[in-house]
C-alpha cells in the first residue's frame, strides 16, 4: 500500500524532474567533487579550515540556487501565502525537538549505565565548529546559519525527501533521516566506528526537518527553521566552549 496517501496534509511543493536529479546528484558533488578540486589550488589548502569550509559550501550553494531558482521562487510565494501558518508550525518544531532531545539524552545515559559503556569521545563535527568558530567566527557563522541551511535543504528535502515522498511517505522519511544523520559523521565514522553513535544526535533534528518541509508546504519554511535552529546551536556551543 502506498503510504503517502494516508498524509492528510495538501503537500505541492516539488522540483522539476531535472532539478529532483541534479539536486539529488548534487550530494555526491557537495561532498566528494567539490572538496577535490579545491584541494588541487595551493591558495585555498593554505587557507585556515573555517575558510575552507566557507568556500566549500559558497560554491555548493551558489549551485544549487542557480539550478533550483525557479522552485525557490514558486516556493517563496507558497511560503508568502501562509507565512502566519510556517510560523506556527517553526514554533511547533522547536517544541518537539526539545522533547525529542530530552528522550534520546535519556536514552542515552541509560544506555552507558546498562552496558557499562564509556563516552569518553566528542562528537567531532560539533568539536571542529567550535575550533574554527574561535579563529574564523564571522565566516563559521555565514556558513552555518545561511549557507549549509539552504544548501542541506535543497539536497536533502528538496531532492532527495521531495522525490521519494512522491513514491512513498514513510520511506522518504527514512532514508531522508538516515542520509542527514550520516551525512553529519560520516567523515569521522570512517576513521573509528564508534563516532557512528553520534548519527543518533541528528535524527531528531532530520526528522523534524522533514516533517516541518511537508507541513509549511514550502522549502523556505525548512531553510528559516535550519538557519534558526542552526544559529541557537552555534552560539549553545560557542557558550559551553
Amino acid at each position: 500500500m502506498n503510504l503517502k496517501e494516508r498524509s492528510p496534509i495538501e503537500f505541492t511543493s516539488s522540483m522539476s524532474v531535472p532539478q529532483r536529479i541534479i539536486s539529488i546528484v548534487w550530494l555526491a558533488v557537495h561532498i566528494a567533487l567539490i572538496p577535490f578540486l579545491l584541494t588541487r589550488i595551493p591558495a585555498f589548502m593554505s587557507l585556515s579550515s573555517g575558510k575552507q569550509n566557507f568556500a566549500w559550501y559558497v560554491i555548493s550553494t551558489l549551485g544549487l540556487v542557480i539550478i533550483n531558482f525557479t522552485f525557490l521562487r514558486r516556493d517563496f510565494d507558497t511560503m508568502l501565502d501562509g507565512v502566519g501558518k510556517m510560523f506556527f508550525e517553526i514554533l511547533q518544531c522547536y517544541i518537539i525537538i526539545l522533547a525529542f532531545d530530552m528522550i534520546l539524552s535519556g536514552l542515552l545515559s541509560l544506555y552507558v549505565s546498562i552496558s557499562g559503556a564509556e563516552l569518553t569521545f566528542a562528537n567531532q563535527n560539533n568539536q571542529n565548529i567550535v575550533e574554527q568558530s574561535q579563529q574564523d567566527y564571522g565566516m563559521v557563522k555565514a556558513s552555518a546559519i545561511f549557507l549549509a541551511p539552504i544548501a542541506e535543504e535543497l539536497m536533502f528535502r528538496g531532492g532527495l525527501f521531495g522525490t521519494l515522498r512522491k513514491w512513498n511517505r514513510v520511506v522518504a522519511y527514512v532514508v531522508t533521516i538516515v542520509a542527514f544523520s550520516v551525512y553529519h559523521v560520516w567523515s569521522y565514522a570512517i576513521s573509528d566506528p564508534t563516532y557512528w553513535i553520534y548519527a543518533l544526535q541528528y535524527v531528531p533534528i532530520s526528522f523534524i526537518l522533514c516533517r516541518c518541509y511537508e507541513r509549511t508546504n514550502s522549502i523556505w519554511g525548512n531553510i528559516l527553521f535550519h538557519m534558526s535552529w542552526n544559529a541557537v546551536t552555534l552560539l549553545f556551543l560557542n557558550a559551553l566552549a
